[in-house]
């Protein structure tokens, strides 16, 4: 079954403690979950935000290949700002307490030819409190002619029973697409939102991590995994679903934060399935799978810039590496610390591994992670990486600017590794190095 994806990480993971998107962040990623493959992109709340407002202005511009904006708003709110951001796409909420309002509402977004996803608040508590009430809430929506009935456990707090239970019933009274938004106050929202696709629902919605206001929000990271991988819905697709794990990461790095390594599918603590492999690469049986481990261990690296006078600054590298127990040493020069160990890196694998010379860096980004250490500040480094079909990012963290921006190099050499375990050149005679 085809199912629907809507990504709030831009305006409802905008909620979460200590997140926040500029509008060239938001700009970016929606590029990246574009590329992706999801559906609607749920970017700002444009009336209560000039940001948001500015964002979608300078959205115009950008080509996308697939997915739609969509800009929030309430059913009672004026509606000039959600015209004026211009996206195909509309996501209006309300409540019980607008039953009157939002067959109007909805009619006149439909009369300017906008897409419109209806969210119903709180409606797995109204229907608890009052089935009518909030059956008549989805009726007057559907008259409207909303496209999208999607349902809101918006305070987390129900059981995937009660959710497919009530799902099951709003599937009967109503065809077309049927939408689930939940919210982890309990822990539950990706089984919330698995018991509603199963009930027959083709909509998911949620941010990527599990962002979000108090608790967050579905993760869609595991949410589109679980879809794929153990349910055979089709979401994504296998080719683009290999791409998850980079797309984690790089909304964590926009975020902030390092992505946790105990997240479902794309932290490095799921599976013993190698560093960095893409999701999509994972087996159905994770049982089955065998610590690949990284295809090599660094021994040591050394990078010393010399600056005499006012010459331009020189940099060299060295790099030492252990593979399959052959010692393996490189050397390079570069206009600064990072290229220098670049290209170390690369000329001393790349005999091996031809594949690490097909991409290149497409952005490098540091944030101060503890502002109050001042110089001695933890450091959280985000490198892009592009190789002319996909873009990707890795992050390193440490005290050492030098050090993390290592890790982020290492561990895009790994991911390349991974994503063609096959291609090993037999190792060259090392025997000198003995």
């Amino acid at each position: 079954m085809r199912i629907q994806v809507l990504d709030s990480t831009l305006r409802d993971g905008a909620l979460g403690e200590g997140v926040h998107f500029t509008i060239d962040d938001k700009l970016r990623l929606t590029l990246e979950l574009d590329r992706f493959g999801i559906d609607f992109i749920e970017a700002g709340w444009p009336a209560t935000s000039l940001e948001d407002a500015e964002f979608f202005r300078q959205a115009r511009s950008l080509q996308l290949n697939h997915a739609r904006l969509s800009a929030y708003g309430g059913v009672r709110s004026r509606i000039e700002p959600l015209l004026d951001a211009a996206t195909p796409v509309v996501t209006v909420f309300a409540g019980v307490e607008d039953i009157d309002a939002i067959a109007h509402g909805v009619r006149r977004l439909k009369g300017e030819g906008r897409h419109v996803i209806f969210l119903a608040k709180s409606f797995f508590d109204s229907f608890r409190a009052n089935h009518y009430l909030a059956l008549r809430m989805l009726e007057a929506a559907k008259s409207g002619g909303a496209d999208v009935l999607s349902l809101c456990d918006t305070a987390g707090g129900s059981l995937p029973g009660r959710i497919a239970e009530v799902c099951r019933e709003v599937r009967k009274r109503f065809d077309g697409v049927l939408g689930i938004h939940a919210h982890n106050d309990g822990g539950l929202a990706v089984a919330n939102t698995l018991a509603a696709v199963e009930a027959g629902f083709t909509q998911v919605e949620g941010c990527m991590n599990g962002y979000g206001e108090r608790c967050g929000c579905a993760n869609l990271a595991t949410i589109v995994a679980d879809l794929e991988l153990k349910l055979g819905h089709q979401v994504v697709g296998p080719k683009k679903l290999a791409g998850l794990t980079a797309l984690a990461r790089t909304i964590a790095g926009a975020v902030g934060k390092p992505l946790d390594s105990r997240a479902p599918f794309v932290g490095s603590g799921a599976f013993p399935h190698g560093h960095g492999e893409p999701v999509g690469n994972i087996p159905e049986r994770s049982d089955q799978n065998q610590p690949a481990g990284p295809p090599f261990e660094v021994s040591s690296y050394e990078v010393r810039t010399r600056v005499v006078g006012r010459t331009q600054p020189l940099s060299e590298a060295s790099v030492t590496l252990v593979l399959n127990g052959d010692v393996l040493t490189g050397a390079a020069q570069g206009v600064g610390p990072l290229e220098a160990l670049d290209l170390a890196l690369r000329e001393t694998i790349s005999p091996l591994f031809p594949s690490v010379g097909r991409f290149w860096l497409r952005d490098y980004r540091v944030r101060v992670l503890d502002r109050l250490a001042g110089t001695a500040a933890k450091v959280l480094v985000d490198v892009d990486w592009e190789d002319g079909e996909r873009v990707w990012t890795t992050s390193g963290m440490s005290e050492n600017i030098l050090s993390a921006s290592w890790e982020a190099l290492v561990e895009a050499i790994y991911q390349e590794l991974a994503r063609d375990p096959k291609e090993f050149r037999a190792t060259p005679d090392t025997s000198w190095a003995v």
